[in-house]
C-alpha cells in the first residue's frame, strides 16, 4: 500500500524539509568521490557532494512539521520491514540539469539495487532510478568520463560495493556542510517502529 504524503496542516511550528534515503558508507563514498575527482581534472566551477552526505533518494517529501513525523515514520517503518537487505554496487553514471545546475551521478545495480526500486514503488508512485548524485556545476564530460571509468572490464568499481541495510529519514540544512541530518532509521527487513523523533541524536528502530 502506498504511504499517503504528509502534509502540514498550517500550525506555527516550523516545517522540516524531510527526505526518506539510503546512504552510502562513508568508505565507499571516500573512494567514489576520489575516483571521480581523478577522472574530473581541475575545474573551479565544480561543487563535490560532501562524503557523508552521499545517499539515495527513494523518497523525496519535502516540508513537513514536527508533529507530523511519528505517522510518516510508521509509513517508513512499514515499507522498510518489506523490504530485505542487499548488496549495492555502482554501475554507470551521467548528469541532468545545465550550467552551474548540472548534477554528475553514478547509477546503482545489483539485488540490493533492484529492492531499493521497488521500495520506492512502495512508498510513492512515478519513475524511479537508483543513483547517487556526486557533484554539481561539473562540466558534461565529467558523466562520460565517469561511465568510461566503472564500464567493465574496467576495475574502478570493484571495490565500490555495499550492503543497504536501513533506510533513513534524512532532515536538509540549507547552508550546511555536511547538509543532510538522520532524524530516525528504519532497519530493511526489521519488524518494529520507532517511537520518538526530534531528541539528540537518530532513532534506529530493529527487528
Amino acid at each position: 500500500m502506498k504511504a499517503a504524503p504528509v502534509v502540514p496542516d498550517g500550525g506555527r511550528a516550523a516545517a522540516w524539509r524531510v527526505f526518506a534515503g539510503v546512504r552510502i558508507p562513508r568508505p565507499i563514498g571516500v573512494r567514489l568521490l576520489a575516483m571521480a575527482r581523478s577522472v574530473a581534472g581541475t575545474d573551479a566551477l565544480t561543487r563535490w557532494v560532501d562524503p557523508a552526505d552521499l545517499h539515495v533518494t527513494v523518497w523525496f517529501i519535502g516540508p513537513i512539521e514536527e508533529r507530523d513525523l511519528p505517522r510518516l515514520g510508521d509509513d517508513l517503518a512499514a515499507a522498510a520491514a518489506a523490504c530485505r537487505p542487499g548488496m549495492v554496487h555502482i554501475a554507470g553514471a551521467g548528469s541532468f540539469g545545465r550550467g552551474r545546475g548540472r548534477a554528475t551521478w553514478v547509477g546503482l545495480d545489483g539485488p540490493g539495487a533492484r529492492r531499493l526500486t521497488s521500495l520506492a514503488g512502495a512508498l510513492r508512485p512515478g519513475l524511479f532510478t537508483a543513483h547517487v548524485t556526486l557533484a554539481r556545476g561539473a562540466p558534461p564530460g565529467l558523466a562520460t568520463a565517469l561511465a568510461t571509468a566503472l564500464a567493465p572490464p574496467a576495475s574502478g568499481s570493484r571495490r565500490l560495493a555495499w550492503r543497504a541495510t536501513r533506510l533513513e529519514l534524512l532532515r536538509s540544512r540549507q547552508g550546511l556542510r555536511p547538509a543532510y541530518e538522520t532524524i530516525a532509521a528504519f532497519r530493511l527487513g526489521g519488524a518494529s517502529a520507532p517511537r520518538s523523533y526530534g531528541g539528540p541524536g537518530p532513532l534506529l528502530a530493529s527487528g
